[in-house]
């Protein structure tokens, strides 16, 4: 079952309006003081880095229904948005090294999940992360 060419377009729209709210937020040059305010930027940093978790696994969940990737291949297909975390690195200076890599560490594990789940929501956890059958002679 296809899904129709909008929502493909809002997965997209979704993808590049987190990644430029994310970018936004960790480029302010002054960060919050006071305990609330720094809990506030903290939770939307968050739902930024969340949503472009969850349209990047969209987007990929998609062309992994297209090519028929396994439960495997989704999951490793989750260290590509690297990619735009460090492009987000890179664009601004404000970011230290050391978040921005633990970021893009939690986000690609998540992406890789949640893309798994969305492009085989029939696989439970133990079947998608099984290992693979031992090679054999005569396959069946």
């Amino acid at each position: 079952m296809e899904s129709p060419r909008i929502r493909k377009i809002g997965a997209i729209v979704g993808v590049v309006i987190s990644w430029w709210a994310a970018s936004w937020l960790l480029s302010l040059p002054v960060r919050p003081s006071g305990v609330f305010p720094r809990l506030g930027f903290v939770a939307a940093v968050i739902c930024a880095m969340g949503g472009l978790t969850f349209f990047y696994a969209l987007c990929l969940s998609y062309v992994a229904r297209k090519r028929h990737w396994s439960a495997r291949t989704c999951h490793k297909a989750g260290l590509s948005i690297a990619v735009p975390v460090l492009l987000i690195y890179f664009a601004n200076r404000h970011v230290g090294p050391l978040p921005i890599f633990n970021w893009s560490a939690c986000l690609m594990w998540a992406t890789g999940h949640v893309c798994g789940k969305l492009a085989h929501p029939e696989l439970t956890d133990d079947e998608a992360y099984a290992p693979e059958p031992p090679l054999s002679l005569f396959p069946k």
